[in-house]
């Protein structure tokens, strides 16, 4: 049975997980997916997770690492508290324009720590922009984000990369969210 929203406010996110079946883990569901309880230091997640449309990972986004990011096959990510770094970052955006995570149309980190970026990998290819992308939410509501980097995936799509001391956000170009 598909899971359209996952909350979890007395369950940890980790005893979820563990009584699902794999494939409803993988269902296909067209909503949210929407984890906020607290969990521990080491907790670690091998799976993959999605495809859904919207994945939000509420407060405790530290266990995220740059192999789930990778698996995770959504529209629209936000994780709060995240531990990831610039390199685990700059790893994210390799496999991203090598056409990996190819429905991924928004991107947002809030981190635990603050998070000094100081240069993309090289073959990235990111050139610095004053261009300005719009993000429309299924709210009618829309995000402006600009004054950022742009990157370009193998098949043309490109995506405005902002990185801000406590916030990492890429915008697919023309992303517009479908619910």
């Amino acid at each position: 049975m598909p899971f359209p929203i996952l909350r979890t406010p007395v369950v940890v996110i980790s005893e979820i997980i563990s009584i699902l079946e794999p494939n409803e883990i993988n269902a296909r569901a067209s909503g949210y997916i929407i984890l906020r309880d607290i969990v521990s230091d080491n907790f670690r997640f091998d799976g993959k997770l999605g495809p859904a449309n919207h994945l939000f990972i509420g407060s405790y986004g530290h266990w995220v690492t740059p192999n789930n990011l990778m698996n995770f096959d959504f529209i629209k990510i936000i994780i709060e508290e995240s531990k990831l770094s610039v390199t685990d970052l700059n790893s994210f955006l390799r496999h991203w324009r090598a056409g990996g995570s190819s429905r991924l149309t928004f991107l947002k980190l809030d981190f635990k720590n603050d998070t000094m970026f100081e240069n993309f990998d090289e073959d990235l290819e990111a050139v610095e922009t004053d261009e300005v992308v719009e993000y429309r939410l299924s709210n009618g509501e829309n995000l402006v984000y600009g004054n950022g980097y742009s990157i370009q995936r193998i098949d043309g799509v490109k995506a405005l990369v902002r990185f801000e001391i406590h916030r990492f956000v890429m915008m697919v170009s023309n992303g517009t969210e479908i619910i």
